[in-house]
């Protein structure tokens, strides 16, 4: 999302001395940048109230590209570097909706032929939740090893072939596509009781819920406003921009 002011440049330098015209540019950089970096606060905070439970890499999946004298625009993106799968992909369902784009754990049960090519794995409903409302990568790491499901790259433990053997008789998950039961991973907890894991489905639509270009844009009006005025001052010493067309 862009920031941008351009179109006012010309109505604000007429109204502007020499020696204030020489510093419109920067003045103008500095108050793109606050605005854009309230928009970025603005929008971690619409995802604390949209998601349940979000991740602190969720919230913080966001920076700023800054505005600088010779380039007028400052922007929020999605971060896409670092470790993990990119914020702006795993989040683009969230924002322009869609299908759910898969999961690296759907993909190593795909792999097994243990997931259809068009199926998702859901959490079951009623399986406990870590404080993030995920199913605790300790289970899901204990699923892929159980299941001889480590084929992809970010699940490296899997179980040894000695291992496995020793822990046969102790396997609690496996998969299931029984008549009696929806498809999916479970749980075995006692000789007659099991629970579901996670359920396999056809597809997995989001529909929008970040508004990311309505709170940033809203943002963006409600602060840069005063952002400028408040260079302004910083720049000159008093406060003159108060009748600027912003």
């Amino acid at each position: 999302m862009h920031v941008s002011y351009a179109d006012n440049i010309a109505e604000v330098d007429a109204l502007l001395t020499e020696v204030q015209r020489k510093q419109l540019p920067f003045i103008t950089s500095v108050a793109l940048n606050k605005a854009a970096f309230e928009g970025r606060a603005d929008l971690r905070a619409e995802m604390e109230r949209v998601f349940d439970r979000p991740r602190p890499y969720t919230l913080n999946s966001t920076y700023v590209d800054k505005a600088t004298k010779a380039r007028l625009e400052a922007a929020v993106f999605f971060k896409d570097m670092g470790r993990g799968v990119p914020a702006g992909k795993y989040l683009r369902a969230q924002v322009w909706g869609g299908e759910r784009r898969n999961k690296r754990f759907e993909g190593a049960l795909r792999a097994r032929g243990i997931l259809g090519s068009g199926e998702f794995a859901v959490p079951a409903r009623d399986y406990p939740r870590d404080a993030n409302g995920d199913i605790r990568s300790s289970v899901v790491t204990k699923i892929l090893s159980q299941l001889g499901a480590f084929t992809e790259v970010g699940y490296v433990a899997n179980a040894t072939a000695r291992s496995r053997k020793r822990n046969a008789k102790r396997s609690t998950f496996f998969a299931s596509r029984a008549p009696h039961m929806a498809p999916g991973i479970y749980e075995r907890t006692g000789p007659r009781s099991i629970n579901a894991v996670f359920i396999f489905v056809e597809g997995a639509t989001y529909r929008p819920r970040l508004e990311m270009e309505r709170v940033l844009q809203e943002s963006a009006d409600r602060t840069f406003g005063p952002a400028f005025e408040a260079a302004f001052e910083d720049a000159f010493g008093f406060s003159g921009a108060g009748g600027l067309p912003f």
